[in-house]
């Protein structure tokens, strides 16, 4: 009460007086040491949270005007409803911080099952494997399709255990670099080991679970099924070879020009049968090894062909000139 200034308020004038109903013995007590006469008081009471106060203004004369009261009077009704409203606004913001934590678990709860939802409806193989031990956490339903295993088997095993040995070495790699905040993520084209021992040629898109800066936690790794697209590829490259090995263990000469009269391949037989070591194309162009009485058919030929992508040109009969400077006649079929 002393350092409130009450004290200081009293004077020739006035007395002031303190009380509150104890709810224990619901006797009334105060609060400063003097006691006057009470009955020729003023009083007025103010509700604060924790119960009722009595302020008593006691005038040294009877006599004393009693609009002199009116602003003490005012200023102390002031006083208890702003120290009520400060009371209350500490009250509540225990209620506000609980229908704040209330509404955010609702939005991460809805946020969860979107989560949910498209990670196990999802059309790609999706997974989840804790960054540190490379341990697989979960699987969705694309994903254990594509390795016929069921769920239980798949958690608890690392990534390790269902890819190619050839393969490891560079997802292990990436992931050590993801963990380290080195990279933000990565992607890697590798082959899986199927339930039934079948390899599958998958792409894995890989990105962090945790936010940049902060310790490695988990990460989601994306699985695309890209059999079919290597199957076609290495049967492409196997096709290329094949024809390769025909064509340069073959006889016949074979010569590829595109239109700008570049060529772009001979076979092996040409050098061959010209007696080249090499043949320089760029330097001199074709027609430097035709003879000068054999160009004007060829260019009809060729002509020709560009009016007729499709139909081979047949029965050109010229003569090709060799290391030696001579002359050999040349036949296409």
């Amino acid at each position: 009460m002393h350092q409130s200034g009450i004290q200081e308020l009293s004077g020739d004038d006035y007395q002031f007086q303190f009380s509150k109903i104890n709810p224990v013995s619901e006797k009334e007590e105060f609060f400063l040491k003097s006691r006057p006469d009470l009955h020729e008081s003023y009083s007025e009471v103010i509700t604060l949270p924790d119960g009722e106060w009595r302020i008593y203004i006691i005038p040294q004369s009877l006599h004393q005007p009693f609009l002199r009261l009116i602003p003490v009077a005012l200023l102390m009704i002031f006083f208890g409803g702003a120290v009520a409203f400060i009371i209350y606004q500490i009250l509540k913001r225990p209620v506000i911080m609980q229908q704040r934590m209330k509404s955010q678990a609702g939005e991460l709860a809805e946020s969860e099952q979107r989560f949910r939802t498209i990670f196990n409806q999802a059309a790609i193989g999706m997974a989840r494997l804790d960054t540190n031990t490379g341990l697989i956490l979960e699987t969705n339903k694309k994903f254990q399709q594509l390795l016929g295993y069921p769920e239980d088997y798949l958690v608890g095993k690392s990534h390790i255990d269902i890819t190619h040995p050839d393969d490891n070495e560079r997802n292990i790699e990436l992931i050590e670099k993801l963990r380290n905040n080195e990279i933000n993520q990565y992607s890697l084209q590798k082959r899986l080991i199927r339930s039934d021992g079948k390899i599958i040629w998958i792409n894995l898109s890989v990105s962090p679970l945790w936010a940049e800066g902060e310790q490695a936690t988990s990460q989601i790794a994306l699985i695309e099924d890209i059999s079919a697209r290597m199957e076609t590829k290495q049967l492409l490259i196997d096709n290329e070879n094949r024809f390769r090995t025909l064509v340069e263990n073959s006889d016949e000469i074979i010569l590829i020009v595109d239109t700008e009269n570049s060529v772009r391949y001979y076979s092996p037989s040409l050098a061959k049968v010209s007696k080249y070591e090499e043949i320089d194309f760029t330097a001199h162009g074709v027609l430097h090894y035709i003879h000068p009485d054999d160009h004007d058919l060829l260019r009809q030929k060729i002509e020709y062909s560009y009016t007729k992508p499709n139909l081979p040109i047949a029965d050109i009969i010229l003569r090709v000139k060799n290391a030696e400077d001579h002359w050999f006649w040349v036949m296409r079929r």
